[in-house]
């Protein structure tokens, strides 16, 4: 297995672009790939011109990195307001543009937060916050109606994404539409596309109380992407720890990935332990030697 790392993390966990320097910090310290994301809307308009796109990807490939996948936050796409829901599409559809431009073969979408009328603070505030308020649709379809209308648009995304040569991850969030791997399994099997897969997180599937070697069994060849970083299990944890920092084991995944089959990268995500670019090549230096190490303790060689 080959390690790749995420170029969002190279200087903060809230990032912004450009994201030239770090993708040349990643090939410095000897990553074999990397993903590239738009954390705004705004951003594919602004940032991923046509231009930039194709300076983008002459620098990955002059320096031998592979693309992984491009990841797009849109919460508009899940909104049961029509006009919203135009707009969220309208987004996804330019974020795949890019990502089939820049040449990788996935589009990583989050699992989307229901549509309860919270803002996203709202929602960052339920990792710490110890008591969940909220007004609750009076429907007792309402679930009905959101689930039957996600399978519905994720679908289409599926099926959008097959057409222009690409697959679609979800990647879950707990108190998301999809929040852990059985939601996501019953996802897949609503919506019926080979296209369709997961961008394992194994640090937020953890924080979501999953164990990681079994949410590998579940997913299978489902597993299209996986993003390595630590947790200590529960909700309160810091998000996306160096590996050894928390309470996955590593070994154990190493092993169950083997088991499956998987030949794709091991993807670094070390969002909340990177404040600038020392601490950036520390702790991407020690996850390399621990994943390194740990490879070797299971006879799995990690480059």
């Amino acid at each position: 297995m080959k390690l790749g790392c995420v170029s969002w993390v190279y200087r903060s966990a809230k990032p912004s672009p450009p994201f030239d320097d770090g993708i040349k910090a990643i090939s410095q310290m000897g990553f074999k790939a990397t993903s590239l994301w738009a954390s705004q809307p705004k951003i594919l308009d602004e940032y991923y011109t046509n231009n930039t796109v194709k300076e983008l990807r002459e620098l990955l490939e002059s320096l031998g990195l592979k693309i992984l996948e491009f990841t797009s936050i849109n919460f508009a796409l899940a909104s049961l307001d029509s006009e919203e829901s135009k707009r969220g599409w309208a987004i996804y559809q330019k974020a795949v543009e890019v990502a089939k431009n820049l040449g990788t073969g996935i589009i990583n979408i989050l699992g989307h937060y229901p549509p309860v009328g919270l803002s996203m603070m709202d929602y960052t505030r339920l990792w710490t916050g110890p008591v969940f308020k909220a007004k609750m649709p009076e429907n007792p379809d309402f679930w009905k109606n959101l689930w039957e209308s996600y399978v519905s648009v994720i679908g289409r995304c599926a099926d959008y994404a097959a057409e222009n040569g690409l697959r679609v991850t979800l990647e879950p969030h707990p108190f998301m539409i999809v929040s852990n791997s059985d939601a996501l399994l019953r996802l897949i099997e609503a919506v019926r596309s080979d296209s369709l897969g997961l961008t394992f997180d194994t640090a937020l599937s953890k924080s979501a109380d999953e164990i990681s070697e079994i949410v590998i069994l579940k997913m299978g060849r489902r597993i299209f992407n996986v993003h390595i970083s630590d947790n200590l299990g529960n909700i309160a944890s810091p998000l996306h720890l160096t590996p050894g920092r928390g309470n996955i084991y590593w070994e154990g995944v190493l092993k169950t990935l083997k088991t499956i089959g998987y030949d794709g990268f091991l993807e670094l995500e070390l969002t909340h332990m990177i404040n600038d670019e020392e601490t950036f090549r520390e702790e991407n230096q020690r996850e390399i030697d621990y994943m390194k190490d740990a490879g070797k303790r299971v006879g799995i060689p990690i480059e």
